[in-house]
């Protein structure tokens, strides 16, 4: 009776010891810098009194505002770093091999742009979904055009402790970006084409 009161105890505390470490580690995925900045970018935006003390020049915390300020106008160059640095000794494949990097270009400024012509045919003359101002349709065509962010270099490394995964997504980026003078080029004289008819 003792011994399996004993053991019993144990199970329960290796249950209770489990879903602390999964918890942990949950919150540890999901609370990681970029989202944490994110929530509280959102909610510094939502409370205006706030906001106005942050980022107002002369107010109390104006120097915060202003090194966050900064620290973003660094965030793009240092990614190109980054994307630079897993690129040091060419494109490394032992994540995405080159059929792969190549499906990823063909998706990208293929299949994705022609979907967004569409949707504009679709939408373009159906009032009262989308303004009628070329502007907003030359945006709206581009943004199904344009390679994958940048950010994603920064995500790949931040949630993968495996230097692979931001070498891949490094040399998925890297052929994108190669193939993007040609390719966005040709699509926005198209699309420029389209919109002014």
């Amino acid at each position: 009776g003792e011994m399996s009161e004993q053991a019993e105890r144990d199970r329960t505390l290796m249950r209770q010891r489990s879903f602390a470490n999964r918890t942990l580690d949950f919150t540890r995925t999901f609370f990681n810098p970029a989202i944490a900045s994110c929530v509280l970018g959102v909610a510094t935006g939502m409370a205006p009194p706030v906001r106005d003390i942050i980022f107002n020049p002369g107010r109390a915390l104006s120097w915060i505002g202003g090194s966050a300020e900064m620290l973003a106008d660094a965030a793009i160059p240092s990614i190109l770093l980054v994307i630079g640095a897993s690129l040091a000794y060419g494109p490394d494949y032992s994540l995405a091999d080159r059929k792969t990097s190549l499906a990823i270009v063909g998706v990208r400024f293929a299949i994705i742009p022609f979907f967004t012509i569409g949707l504009y045919y679709a939408f373009r003359n159906v009032s009262g979904i989308a303004p009628d101002d070329k502007t907003f349709w030359l945006v709206f065509l581009m943004l199904g055009t344009t390679p994958t962010a940048n950010n994603m270099m920064l995500q790949a490394q931040m949630f993968h402790d495996d230097d692979r995964a931001g070498a891949g997504v490094g040399t998925l980026l890297f052929w994108q970006y190669l193939a993007c003078p040609v390719f966005l080029t040709a699509f926005v004289s198209w699309y420029l084409a389209m919109i002014d008819r």
